[in-house]
């Protein structure tokens, strides 16, 4: 069998028959031939099964067939688990998924924070940003495959959480307004009214069913 990660792929083909004059090739792709020994290109990704039909003086015919003796496999890879957010500093584990039938022989990881690795498995600590992640691998052939997850993290700083609540002292069953106060980039919101109750709002208004004191 002949296999290969790259096209075009050139597979010279060796001709064993005995007593034959005329040859036809079926190279598997929708091509022929009636070269004795011919070569061939394939242009595509694909398993090729090859048959051999050879004819004697006398018209008679013998072929053979060869199953899948020509796999054009392209490598193909992607990053597992990506986009990931969280606070900067924010440090992550990066791994992959490689389909390939040629072994990789190196794998090349960018950040996109003007670092890189050449880990199968890097771990890296990112500062606050959006960082695009790059990584291509090399196989055994020297065929190569790229992937790139724009913001694939996305690291920011962490806010410094703060709210008002007006009016603080009031009757169950009134309208309590409360603001946001916090300082830096948010863009999410989840409120735990201690009443069991809870909302997602930046700036929520709530109504206490009971009297107390609520944290």
């Amino acid at each position: 069998p002949v296999s290969s990660c790259s096209v075009p792929l050139t597979v010279q083909f060796t001709n064993t028959s005995t007593q034959a004059i005329t040859y036809n090739w079926n190279f598997g792709d929708g091509t022929t031939s009636t070269a004795v020994n011919p070569s061939h290109t394939y242009l595509s990704e694909g398993t090729y099964t090859v048959t051999l039909t050879a004819t004697n003086a006398n018209g008679c015919t013998d072929r053979v067939t060869q199953q899948e003796l020509v796999n054009i496999s392209l490598p193909s890879v992607s990053i597992n688990d990506l986009p990931q957010e969280g606070c900067a500093p924010l440090t992550w584990t990066f791994t992959s998924q490689v389909n390939s039938t040629d072994p990789v022989a190196s794998y090349l990881w960018d950040f996109g924070d003007g670092t890189t690795s050449t880990d199968e498995t890097p771990t890296h600590t990112f500062a606050s940003g959006m960082h695009d992640i790059t990584l291509i691998i090399t196989t055994a052939q020297g065929c190569r495959d790229t992937v790139v997850v724009p913001q694939g993290i996305r690291a920011g700083d962490r806010p410094i959480t703060g709210f008002t609540a007006t009016p603080r002292v009031t009757c169950a069953w009134q309208a309590i307004l409360f603001t946001d106060t916090t300082i830096g980039n948010v863009d999410r919101w989840l409120w735990d009214f201690g009443d069991g109750g809870s909302s997602v709002l930046q700036n929520p208004e709530h109504k206490y069913r009971d009297t107390g004191s609520f944290d």
